[in-house]
């Protein structure tokens, strides 16, 4: 029975990518049940395959897959406590991302792409923790790139996203290079590709240059991790999609909010440099010229923003001088600032202290 979940884990998710590609626009009203359910479903038998397991024990089983002439390839499950937790942890961020991503990106035209393509990567996460021969651990390793990939460049007509999915291909493919000989190496010292059988050829001490083979696999960790020196990738990946990369890139960029342009509400928040409007004292550039004053019925005025060929940092102080930019303010002359009934509000500048 455990075994029968155990492959229904990283099945499931597959299944789901593959429908969800076939209905495509075709149906665009499964593409989410699609997206969600079999990740959610996988969510709960990862759970039930580590509370069925237990702690302190290990299930190996598997059936030869094709026969190579030497060392066989064989279609095998290893399950042990460390690769069911972290299948766990899997199932349920994949299920969060999934879930997220049906509101975020729900007026994108591509959403069933993505959606197919997380299901996919979530799949051939789930293939290399519970897989039990290191080569097909090394077909889930590889999907996971090839769906990085297009996920990085999901907004491919942006030239930022298309040159940052290449990069990202190119240098963890630098890392899967000595990973894959570190995988052939420890399949030609122990006689068989099965991490059961590899961990006893490591017990018994029959594995020659045990340093150097961690090294290579090491390489490989390192490029899917960007871990240094492969390691830069990761900023330029950025412009993929927020649920899969990181959400600071976003930041006060208004078409990437949930309710795009339907969602004004937060981009209003946010003055220059990314500070709150509400915040005390207000920026010199925190409302347009002769708005009112969030505080007061009366009118207030502030100076209009340098351009940008002049822009400079810090932002300097309204200087006591400057011209209210339009009629409604008071009268003023060259020489008298604008005036305005905010508390605390001066229109000198503070004296600086040490």
């Amino acid at each position: 029975m455990i075994i029968s979940m155990a492959v229904l884990v990283p099945l499931l998710p597959f299944l789901g990518a593959l429908a969800g590609l076939a209905a495509g626009h075709r149906v665009p009203g499964l593409v989410r049940p699609l997206a969600v359910l079999p990740t959610l479903a996988a969510a709960g038998l990862a759970v039930a395959v580590a509370a069925d397991l237990g702690r302190g024990h290990h299930l190996d089983a598997g059936t030869r897959l094709t026969v190579t002439g030497s060392v066989p390839i064989e279609l095998s499950v290893h399950l042990d406590g460390f690769a069911t937790l972290l299948a766990v942890l899997v199932g349920v961020v994949a299920t969060c991302v999934q879930i997220y991503s049906t509101a975020y990106l729900r007026n994108d035209p591509r959403y069933p792409s993505y959606a197919a393509l997380v299901s996919l990567f979530t799949a051939a996460m789930l293939l290399v923790l519970y897989s039990g021969d290191l080569v097909v651990l090394l077909v889930g390793w590889e999907v996971m790139g090839i769906c990085s990939y297009f996920l990085v460049g999901h907004h491919w007509e942006n030239e930022d996203a298309r040159s940052a999915s290449i990069k990202a291909f190119l240098v963890t493919k630098l890392g899967d290079v000595p990973f894959l000989f570190g995988i052939l190496a420890l399949g030609d010292a122990s006689g068989t590709f099965r991490i059961s059988g590899i961990l006893q050829a490591a017990a018994d001490g029959r594995i020659h240059h045990p340093t150097v083979i961690a090294l290579l696999l090491l390489c490989g960790v390192a490029g899917k991790s960007a871990q240094f020196p492969l390691h830069t990738w990761l900023p330029d990946a950025m412009a993929g999609p927020t649920p899969v990369s990181d959400p600071r890139r976003h930041h006060g960029r208004r078409r990437h909010l949930p309710g795009g342009p339907a969602a004004p509400g937060l981009p209003a928040l946010l003055g220059g440099a990314g500070r709150p409007r509400a915040s005390w004292p207000p920026s010199p550039w925190s409302a347009p010229p002769c708005a009112p004053s969030p505080r007061t019925t009366s009118s207030g005025c502030w100076p209009t923003p340098p351009s940008a060929s002049s822009a400079t940092w810090p932002v300097p102080w309204p200087s006591a001088t400057a011209t209210p930019p339009s009629s409604t303010c008071s009268p003023t002359g060259p020489s008298r600032p604008c005036s305005s009934s905010r508390p605390g509000w001066s229109s000198t500048p503070p004296t600086p202290t040490r």
